[in-house]
């Protein structure tokens, strides 16, 4: 079973936040008993081994690009390999140097967890830019940077 035909993903680009991309895979009931075949609804783009992504141009808060993404059935991108990071990166055509991701250290200053509460390790991701996750207080929430490193940028 692929795990992303299940799971939905979000991804959101920012500057004062962009959404940037939403994975959702949506599955076509098939009648003769085969396998459900896993479509790209509008809007997505295919990125082969990882799954379904969409490009959400609106600006807004990581929060706000949360609950986007949950309203769309979908979840903020939790990086699992450095190809799919590159992989999103090679996407990116937007003007926006970044995206959030689903990562954040609400739950303790400095710690980053993702959405399911996995460090960025053990969700198999965790290529920080140099002298980043430096934010205290003002900076709790994660993005991801054109050229695929884990940013927590200050959002005016």
């Amino acid at each position: 079973i692929n795990i992303m035909a299940i799971f939905p993903l979000c991804f959101f680009i920012a500057i004062s936040a962009i959404f940037l991309i939403s994975f959702k895979p949506v599955q076509s009931q098939i009648s003769d008993g085969s396998p459900p075949v896993v479509e790209p609804p509008a809007g997505y783009i295919h990125l082969p081994k990882y799954g379904y992504y969409k490009y959400h141009p609106q600006k807004v808060t990581w929060l706000l690009a949360y609950s986007v993404c949950v309203s769309e059935g979908s979840r903020l991108v939790v990086l699992n390999s450095e190809g799919e990071a590159k992989s999103i990166a090679a996407k990116w055509n937007l003007p926006d140097s970044w995206a959030w991701i689903g990562i954040h250290d609400l739950f303790e200053e400095g710690v980053y967890v993702t959405i399911y509460n996995q460090t960025l390790k053990e969700a198999g991701y965790d290529k920080i830019q140099p002298g980043e996750l430096n934010g205290g207080t003002s900076e709790n929430c994660g993005g991801m940077t054109k050229n695929a490193l884990i940013i927590n940028p200050l959002v005016s």
